[in-house]
C-alpha cells in the first residue's frame, strides 16, 4: 500500500511537466518564389529531422525547439545533397503560439550532374579492367548519392568477374564544382592478383560416391576464376538432390600475396550430406512358410 501511494505522489509531480511539454506540427513548403517540392523530397526531409521524430514528444521548451531546429538544418542539406541539389537553401521558423508550427522552407536550386570521371589503380596508374559502364554511372547523369557510393561495390564486382578475386575499393574523392554544377569523381581500386583455378577437392562424403559430384564440375585447371562459374558449380552438385549444404570456394585466399601478378589457388567442395533411410519391398514363397512379404524404404530428406 505505501508503494502505491509513493507512486501515485510521484505521478502527481510528474504531471505538471508533462503539461509545460510544448506541442507543435511541422512543415516543409519551399521558399518564397522557388519552385515546388516534390512529394518524395518533402518526405525524406521529415524522415531526416529530429523536429519530426520527436514531434509526438512534444519539446521541454521553446529554447530546446530552437536547439532542435538549428540542428536540423545540417540534416536537410544532407537530404538535397544526397539527391544531387548541392546549391540547396535551407531556413527553419518557429511560429508564435502555445502550439507553434515549425516551418522547414527549402530551396533545391538545379540539380547537379556527374562531371568527369576517373578511375585509377590503388597507386594512381590507369585501370584499365574498368569502365564507366562497370560502375553503373556516366557524365550527365544526374549526382545522387546512392548512385556515386553504389559506383564502388560495383566496380568490384566487376573485377572480379575478370577474375580479380582479392579485388576491393582503395579509394573515392568527390570534388563539387559550383561553377559548373557538376561533381567531379575520382575512383581508386586494388585489383590484387588475378586468380586462376586449380585442383579441385571434395570433402564430407559418407555414402554418396566421389564420381556422383564430380560428374557436376565443370572447370579445367587453369581457368580463369569467376564467380558464377563457382556459383553454377554449387548449383549443380546441390541440384543432386542428396546434400543440406553445398560450399564450394577458393583455398588459401588469405594467404594470397597482392603484389603478385598472377596465383593459381584450389577450389573446396565442402559438402552435408542429408540423412539416409531406405526402404524396399518383395514377395517370397517358401514350401514351410507360404508367401512372404519383405519391404525396404530408401528415402533422403
Amino acid at each position: 500500500m505505501r508503494a502505491f501511494l509513493i507512486i501515485a505522489a510521484l505521478s502527481v509531480c510528474l504531471l505538471p511537466r508533462l503539461a509545460l511539454a510544448l506541442d507543435y506540427q511541422v512543415a516543409v513548403e519551399p521558399l518564397e518564389g522557388e519552385a515546388v517540392i516534390a512529394e518524395d523530397l518533402q518526405q525524406l526531409i521529415l524522415d531526416a529531422v529530429l523536429l519530426e521524430q520527436l514531434r509526438e514528444q512534444g519539446a521541454p521548451s521553446r529554447f530546446v525547439l530552437d536547439r532542435r531546429a538549428k540542428d536540423d538544418v545540417a540534416r536537410v542539406q544532407d537530404v538535397l545533397r544526397s539527391r544531387g541539389f548541392y546549391a540547396g537553401r535551407v531556413m527553419i521558423a518557429i511560429g508564435e503560439g502555445d502550439q507553434p508550427v515549425v516551418t522547414i522552407s527549402v530551396a533545391t536550386g538545379e540539380a547537379y550532374q556527374i562531371g568527369r570521371i576517373v578511375i585509377q589503380d590503388s597507386t594512381g596508374g590507369d585501370l584499365g579492367a574498368l569502365s564507366t559502364d562497370d560502375l553503373g554511372i556516366a557524365s550527365g547523369d544526374t549526382a545522387l548519392a546512392s548512385a556515386v557510393i553504389a559506383a564502388e561495390p560495383a566496380g568490384v564486382t566487376a573485377l572480379r568477374a575478370q577474375g580479380y578475386a582479392l579485388a576491393r575499393a582503395a579509394d573515392r574523392r568527390v570534388t563539387v564544382n559550383h561553377e559548373t554544377q557538376q561533381l567531379n569523381l575520382r575512383y581508386r581500386f586494388d585489383p590484387g592478383p588475378l586468380v586462376t583455378l586449380g585442383k579441385v577437392s571434395l570433402d564430407g562424403l559418407q555414402d554418396v560416391a566421389p564420381i556422383t559430384v564430380m560428374r557436376r564440375v565443370d572447370i579445367t585447371e587453369g581457368q580463369v576464376f569467376n564467380p558464377a562459374t563457382l556459383s553454377g558449380m554449387r548449383g549443380a552438385i546441390n541440384e543432386l538432390g542428396v546434400f543440406d549444404s553445398v560450399t564450394v570456394q577458393l583455398s588459401g585466399l588469405r594467404a594470397v600475396d597482392r603484389s603478385a601478378e598472377q596465383v593459381e589457388l584450389p577450389v573446396e567442395i565442402i559438402v552435408s550430406e542429408r540423412k539416409f533411410r531406405t526402404i524396399g519391398g518383395g514377395v517370397s514363397l517358401s514350401t514351410d512358410e507360404g508367401f512372404g512379404v519383405e519391404a525396404r524404404w530408401r528415402h533422403r530428406n
